[in-house]
């Protein structure tokens, strides 16, 4: 089955394909050597034109949202300029390297899910995987189990924090790859 995304990629084709068919019978008056068929799947052209000026209208607010996102940071680095040039009117602008914003997600508070993998090993009574404790976790969250996505972004979180972990050697871990277990380090 088509994902939303591939069947609107799939869409977007379709469209480009029909923009030239028309073009190039307007301008040179020869028919291209493919047919175009006006549907697809039993939907007209209403429909996916539909789809699409849903998928432009999100757009295009997202567009505007980051825009306004942008000028208003613009406004606040220059008061901030402003502000260190009276407490350092010497200090070059350049060398100041910028920051990346934090990615971190908001699914946990901070070190909630390095406590979810303690508790997890904890209570094991043999080494287990990281999903597990992301299905722990999920459950303890009250998350959609169902929802894959999330359930692979849990576990990549659970595998980040007992790496983690490992680094300070509060656990250690047990084979490599999809087959590797976490246990409490000396146990």
């Amino acid at each position: 089955m088509f994902s939303t995304n591939d069947f609107l990629a799939l869409m977007m084709v379709i469209v480009i394909i029909k923009v030239r068919y028309y073009v190039s019978t307007a301008t040179t008056g020869h028919k291209p050597f493919w047919p175009i068929n006006h549907t697809l799947y039993g939907m007209e052209n209403k429909h996916i034109a539909a789809v699409l000026v849903q998928k432009r209208a999100t757009l295009t607010g997202l567009i505007i949202d980051l825009e306004e996102r942008t000028r208003q940071a613009r406004q606040d680095l220059v008061h901030i300029d402003a502000s260190i040039r009276m407490f350092d009117p010497d200090l070059d602008f350049r060398k100041i390297s910028h920051k990346r914003p934090s990615t971190r997600g908001t699914l946990f508070a901070h070190g909630e899910v390095a406590g979810f993998c303690r508790n997890g090993l904890r209570v094991a009574t043999d080494p287990i995987a990281a999903e597990s404790i992301a299905i722990q976790a999920m459950q303890a969250k009250k998350l959609n189990m169902a929802d894959s996505k999330l359930r692979k972004k849990v576990t990549a979180s659970v595998l980040w924090s007992l790496r983690e972990l490992r680094k300070v050697g509060e656990v250690a871990k047990i084979g490599a790859g999809l087959g590797a277990r976490w246990e409490l380090a000396g146990r």
